[in-house]
């Protein structure tokens, strides 16, 4: 997906700021991030490093086009928490529909080990990555 324009995100800033005074009318040319209910003024998109960011309402690694603006913070933070967790568990549950391997961890008790599942042949099977285990846990997961 193309980056989003500076006069788009202007124009975004605006609108919101506009929509804000309707409510507020004590409140001009103000933008509220809508995840932490901070205000930011128009200097804040204009900065070399913006506190005001564009977010993805659907992540863009899912193909996501529409987008809002927040604090660069919020984004921040639900990027690497809440967007990476949707983005996997949609392509897991798009595996879960088709044949194919997925690569996870697989824990039982206090050992983990990489592993490659697969379903093929109407079965769920696995296999150890060997460069993402620890031989001691892989062994340990054996051993119970």
């Amino acid at each position: 997906m193309a980056r989003v324009s500076k006069k788009a995100r202007r124009q975004a800033f605006e609108r919101y700021a506009a929509n804000l005074s309707l409510y507020h009318p004590s409140v001009v040319g103000q933008f509220l991030c809508p995840i932490c209910r901070t205000v930011h003024g128009l200097d804040a998109l204009d900065q070399p490093d913006p506190g005001v960011t564009v977010g993805h309402v659907v992540p863009q690694k899912l193909d996501g086009r529409v987008w809002t603006l927040e604090c660069k913070c919020c984004n921040s933070r639900l990027g690497s928490d809440a967007d990476a967790h949707l983005v996997k568990e949609h392509r897991f549950r798009q595996w879960e529909q088709a044949e194919g391997t997925w690569q996870g961890r697989l824990r039982m008790g206090d050992s983990e080990m990489g592993v490659e599942f697969d379903r093929a042949n109407a079965g769920l099977h696995f296999r150890e990555i060997a460069k993402q285990s620890d031989p001691r846990q892989s062994n340990a997961l054996f051993r119970k």
